[in-house]
């Protein structure tokens, strides 16, 4: 009887070993799908504000061979996905780079202007193009007035 005790004891142990290890490998496993699905979401609307951004970047260059100086605050969110987000403007590359910390995505859209360019940086909080008349004649983005 006491080989029968100790058998079931064991089993018992096992059991219980199996299922906490078939657990974690689940929560796991779910945990980086998670991670996964959020880069994937933030990447998404970072594209489509980066696009808006770049829209009327166009716009207003359009607008600035006719009136000369042009302010403009893009109607875009203040966070992607909840994340507060950073957007530069590359004049180099012709694009804009729009990046989050934590976790780190970067975005690039292209910008086609036919006035130049200036490297110019902005929080997604507070983005306003600008194109002055006086002297360099360029578009940049920068903080809001």
């Amino acid at each position: 009887m006491r080989e029968r005790a100790q058998s079931s004891a064991i089993g018992y142990v096992l059991s219980i070993a199996v299922a906490t290890l078939l657990i974690v490998s689940l929560v796991a496993g779910v945990g980086t799908f998670v991670e996964n699905r959020q880069e994937q979401a933030i990447r998404d609307q970072l594209t489509v504000i980066g696009e808006r951004i770049a829209t009327q970047l166009t716009a207003a260059d359009t607008l600035a061979t006719r009136e000369g100086t042009v302010y403009v605050e893009p109607g875009i969110p203040d966070r992607a996905v909840g994340m507060n987000y950073r957007v530069r403007l590359d004049a180099s590359g012709e694009q804009l780079v729009l990046s989050t910390t934590n976790p780190a995505v970067t975005v690039r859209v292209s910008v086609v202007t036919t006035s130049p360019l200036t490297d110019s940086m902005a929080q997604g909080t507070d983005i306003a193009i600008r194109y002055n008349n006086d002297g360099n004649r360029e578009l940049s983005i920068g903080e809001t007035r």
